[in-house]
């Protein structure tokens, strides 16, 4: 029985010493580059401020569900795309002291790295891995008030397809939902490149904007900005067969796979263009809508009945409704819902 008590106690130690947080996500920066293996090399630089004591980032290999048959060559949902796993994993925590963010050494300033937690023995400066399918999670546990720099390198093994005809890279960073108020994101190509079967395609929050990297009509790379990201963010390269020197990977499909990538790519982006149509139609719509609420408000006001209150009320929630689901991201739109408060505030002191 004791020994069951010592377990749980050095299982929930940690969670009980490092238990205030309370911060802001500042600026997520995600640094990734394809190398001739064909796996992906991240470092990860985020920039805090507030209260942390640890910190937990959920990083992903599996963009989908599932693993792969060796057989199904559909390029849309399909394990084929999923990596092998998370490897050479390092993290790093400072002050930050206002430094100059250079992109190209995110790790400048590191001065050593953390060790995995020792259950025997808990300390600061230290971390812990849960491996789930597809994923690995760390608890990252460090003290700091003030501006705080969390710093991660690690590795996606196996995530480059290989087709007949292109290489590609169809990988998801997820558990992005930090609501940072910025995230920039840069992937990096292992050799520059003008061929015509190079393309890069990115999806992510619709207020979201990338650019190639591009120099002396070379491409080699791409570049997007995230603000208030609250999702994930996919990124789909298609290369020349050649950027890939050392195939180890696993995952190789016997087709000619560009032409249905790109036609694949153009539909989801006349899709996402017709809903930002849509929802920009919605929002117009909505706000003729507010707008005659209030108006009518004072009619509500003036007939004094009880049902028409109801009424009144019902139909703000509509409006408020409908500008959530539409997502319009026009906040005071709920306030509205004051109105039919006021009316029956206002038709209470008359009687």
């Amino acid at each position: 029985m004791k020994k069951i008590i010592f377990i749980l106690v050095l299982l929930v130690a940690p969670l009980v010493v490092h238990a205030k947080n309370d911060y802001k996500i500042l600026t997520h920066y995600i640094d990734s580059e394809i190398e001739i293996s064909g796996n992906l090399r991240v470092k990860e630089f985020i920039l805090i401020d507030g209260d942390v004591d640890y910190f937990t980032r959920t990083l992903n290999y599996k963009t989908f569900d599932g693993v792969w048959d060796k057989k199904d060559t559909s390029l849309e949902d399909n394990p084929l795309y999923n990596g092998s796993g998370i490897y050479n994993f390092t993290v790093s925590a400072y002050k930050y002291n206002g430094e100059e963010i250079d992109l190209n050494n995110l790790g400048g300033n590191v001065k050593e790295y953390f060790k995995e937690l020792n259950p025997k023995k808990v300390s600061d400066n230290t971390y812990r891995v849960s491996k789930n399918d597809g994923e690995n999670s760390y608890n990252i546990y460090f003290k700091n008030s003030g501006k705080t720099v969390i710093y991660l390198e690690y590795l996606v093994g196996d995530v480059v397809v290989t087709h007949k005809d292109v290489r590609e890279l169809n990988y998801t960073f997820k558990n992005l939902e930090y609501n940072a108020d910025d995230t920039y994101l840069r992937v990096l190509i292992p050799y520059q490149t003008n061929d015509e079967k190079y393309h890069v395609y990115l999806h992510g929050n619709s207020d979201g904007e990338y650019e190639e990297i591009e120099k002396d009509g070379f491409k080699y790379g791409v570049f997007a900005h995230y603000p208030n990201t609250k999702k994930e963010i996919n990124v789909r390269l298609t290369l020349p067969l050649e950027q890939i020197a050392i195939d180890q990977g696993s995952n190789h499909t016997d087709i000619e796979a560009l032409d249905e990538i790109i036609s694949i790519e153009n539909k989801r982006l006349d899709s996402i263009k017709k809903g930002a149509s849509i929802n920009n139609y919605a929002k117009y719509v909505i706000y003729g809508l507010a707008g005659i609420f209030v108006l009518i408000g004072y009619v509500i006001y003036k007939e004094k009945s009880k049902a028409l209150n109801i009424m009144y009320f019902v139909l703000g929630t509509l409006i408020s409704l409908f500008n959530y689901l539409f997502k319009t991201g026009v906040w005071y739109i709920y306030l509205i819902m004051i109105m039919p408060v006021v009316v029956i505030i206002l038709s209470k002191r008359e009687k």
